[in-house]
């Protein structure tokens, strides 16, 4: 369920549905520019999840860039539930949350890449992606009826400049 960044750069924010359960992927933010000159910065619509909150497992954030990461200090009031994500990205989100307040309240679990743990229907292995940022993942999400793999951002690049490559034994 795309509830914002689909088809545009920024705004990363979806849905997964499960067996009654929900797992959310990204929060990121969007910027004005030239489509939208009145605004600055913006957030997607927590609307939706937020009246399902009793449902909703986890948050994952794939990786430190805005468009994935920057909407979760504005929107987790109205999400509260655990944050996973790698380390870099949890050291990110510790900054992030302790300049809104809320660093005592967000409980966020690390797991690197590689790395997998459950949550509810969802069982989640974290695979390395090389990006322009440390610590990118992908997420391969098993349920009882079948995979899904959520890349987040990615590239394939033998040499990147930034941590190892995209673990392409680990997709195949």
């Amino acid at each position: 369920i795309p509830l914002g960044g689909t088809g545009e750069i920024g705004l990363n924010f979806n849905v997964y549905r499960c067996d009654g359960e929900l797992l959310a992927v990204d929060c990121g933010l969007g910027f004005g520019g030239p489509e939208h000159p009145e605004v600055e910065v913006m957030v997607p619509d927590p609307a939706w999840l937020a009246a399902r909150t009793d449902r909703l497992k986890a948050l994952v954030i794939t990786h430190a860039h805005e468009d994935h990461v920057g909407a979760v200090a504005h929107l987790w009031p109205s999400l509260r539930c655990p944050v996973v994500a790698g380390p870099f990205v949890s050291a990110v989100l510790r900054r992030k949350l302790a300049e809104a307040g809320l660093s005592q309240e967000v409980q966020i679990i690390t797991i690197p890449a590689p790395g997998r743990r459950s949550f509810g229907a969802f069982d989640l292995e974290f695979l390395r992606v090389a990006h322009s940022v440390p610590e990118a993942s992908a997420v391969a999400i098993r349920t009882r009826h079948g995979l899904v793999v959520h890349t987040g951002d990615w590239k394939l690049d033998p040499y990147p400049l930034i941590g190892p490559p995209t673990d392409e034994a680990g997709f195949a």
